[in-house]
């Protein structure tokens, strides 16, 4: 199944995604354009092993690769709003 088709099955049941950047069929990058312009309010992360990924908006929460657990903890409770 694809993000954008995932998404749109779900959406009343998503509450943040967490997307890798290189991916078949779509980037990452274009995955959270079509979240963030179909479901405004989904929080979005993206996990990525590039230094300067292509296409990515600026205010787009990244995740470095490889990350710790408690770095993906603060980057989950920083975009649903606990952190």
């Amino acid at each position: 199944m694809l993000g954008d088709d995932a998404c749109q099955q779900h959406a009343d049941k998503v509450d943040l995604v967490i997307t890798d950047h290189a991916m078949p069929h779509m980037t990452g990058a274009e995955l959270a354009m079509t979240i963030t312009a179909h479901w405004p309010g989904v929080p979005i992360i993206l996990a990525t092993g590039y230094a300067e990924p292509s296409g990515l908006q600026p205010t787009l929460p990244r995740l470095s690769k490889s990350y710790r657990q408690e770095v993906l903890a603060e980057a989950i409770a920083s975009a649903v709003g606990a952190g």
